[in-house]
């Protein structure tokens, strides 16, 4: 279309440029052909008369050129202030067209919503980016939609009802609105519609502009939810630190009695349920601490494929038979920065996770690989930040889950399995000590497919490796 309208406009310009010299090529034209008759006037005369020099004719002979010089410079003032209006007027409308035609190139290239409709609220036009985001194609007729028909029935009835007369009484209407598409849900836009008046000052057409807010509500209900979790993190640990030092009590004078009570064996089996019940006690607050950030970690550099080799036989056990344990390390793996006892925890977590949902057997497998993620790489990943990790993902190849329970799966007390069965704090506490040691977790998943966990661990310093 730029070619076409510059060719055009090229081809204008010449146009121009000859018009503006016909005034002078009309003078010129006007003085030759007066000057030929002249010169014919002048050979008659010359005929009739044997000396041309007598005054009279001199006389003659001289008005009659100062006629033609003089009626040659008033046709040229007269053509020139003629042509120079008539171009004066093309080349505005020149400039009005070129203005336009940029105008409506941006308003085609604008990543928001824009369209034009009659005062009733039939559409007359709409850009690249509304049609994309309605799904109707760049042939689409658009004429026979009405603005409620991009909306959802309800937010299509208040449209029409409430939002179209507003602007109409007041010159224009703003508010938040969903937009229906081709395929998916509808999206959430914040929806301007003006009103544009001719010069009689009645409602000409109507304007709608639509900005798409998906990604604002998605940042928006990710910073909810972390606010939720440092609070439930804040409420977690201190009830850890209460309950383990109440424990601590427990466990202390339990087994001070049982040192006591040697020749009790009926007291001492019922002492050895406190302790285990104490020991599974504790093993839960570091759980809540570990998912609350707030338990003590002791980082150093370590060789993450050493230490899933040395928990592949504790993992195996865990797991079971019937199902098969596999790796696939990266040869070439770089050190992580991380607390090896509890990393440990963090694969067996995992394993069991998977070995749920693998109720008819199949297949985890463990990998590492080297991971540079670049600022646009983690865009939209709360908690993620650029720079070199060191992978290892987690994959069952078990039921999968939907959309709606991986967005969760990593919530404090979140799980799918019966009541009595888990307590939902595995795979958040993964994610805390992951986050804790300056990394992330992600969750890869369809139901069918299985299940990937991933997560990134902050490579320590060093020469960067592909792998």
């Amino acid at each position: 279309m730029a070619s076409r309208v510059s060719s055009e406009d090229w081809t204008t310009e010449q146009k121009l440029r000859i018009l503006d010299r016909l005034p002078a090529r009309i003078a010129i034209a006007y003085a030759v052909i007066g000057a030929f008759w002249i010169l014919i006037s002048d050979l008659a005369l010359g005929t009739q008369f044997d000396d041309l020099t007598r005054p009279p004719i001199i006389a003659q002979i001289v008005k009659g050129w100062l006629f033609v010089v003089v009626t040659a410079a008033c046709l040229y003032l007269v053509t020139n202030h003629l042509t120079r209006q008539a171009s004066g007027a093309t080349r505005s409308m020149l400039a009005a067209d070129r203005t336009r035609d940029r105008l409506a190139a941006i308003v085609d290239a604008a990543p928001d919503l824009v369209a034009t409709a009659t005062v009733d609220g039939r559409l007359l036009s709409m850009n690249g980016a509304g049609r994309e985001m309605t799904g109707a194609g760049p042939a689409s007729d658009i004429s026979r939609w009405h603005i409620s028909d991009l909306h959802p029935a309800d937010t299509g009835r208040f449209l029409r009802d409430q939002a179209v007369p507003a602007a109409i009484e007041n010159g224009q209407w703003s508010g938040e609105t969903e937009l229906s598409g081709s395929a998916g849900p509808p999206r959430p836009i914040f929806q301007t519609i003006l009103v544009h008046r001719g010069e009689d000052g009645r409602p000409a057409f109507l304007s709608t502009i639509g900005r798409d807010l998906s990604e604002r509500k998605r940042t928006e209900d990710r910073l909810r939810m972390l606010q939720k979790l440092e609070l439930l993190g804040q409420l977690t640990g201190s009830v850890a630190h209460d309950f383990n030092n109440l424990l601590g009590i427990v466990i202390g004078n339990a087994e001070a009695l049982e040192s006591r009570l040697v020749a009790d064996p009926q007291s001492k089996r019922l002492l050895g349920l406190i302790l285990r019940a104490g020991d599974r006690g504790t093993e839960l607050t570091q759980r809540l601490l570990s998912v609350s950030r707030q338990q003590s970690l002791r980082p150093e550099p370590a060789d993450v494929n050493l230490l899933i080799q040395a928990a592949l036989p504790l993992i195996q056990q865990a797991v079971g038979r019937g199902i098969d344990v596999d790796t696939r390390l990266c040869g070439s793996a770089r050190s992580a920065t991380l607390d090896t006892a509890e990393f440990e925890t963090c694969l067996l977590n995992l394993a069991i996770n998977a070995r749920d949902a693998l109720s008819g057997g199949g297949m985890i497998t463990v990998s590492t690989q080297n991971v540079d993620l670049a600022p646009s790489d983690v865009a939209g990943h709360t908690g993620a930040r650029p720079g070199s990790y060191v992978l290892v993902e987690v994959r069952d190849t078990g039921c999968g889950m939907p959309d709606s329970v991986a967005a969760r799966i990593f919530d404090p007390f979140f799980t799918t399995k019966d009541p009595g069965k888990g307590t939902g704090l595995g795979l958040s506490m993964v994610a805390g000590f992951v986050a804790h040691s300056g990394g992330h977790a992600t969750v890869e998943s369809q139901p069918g497919s299985g299940t990937t966990i991933g997560l990134y661990l902050p490579a320590t310093p060093s020469a960067a490796v592909a792998c």
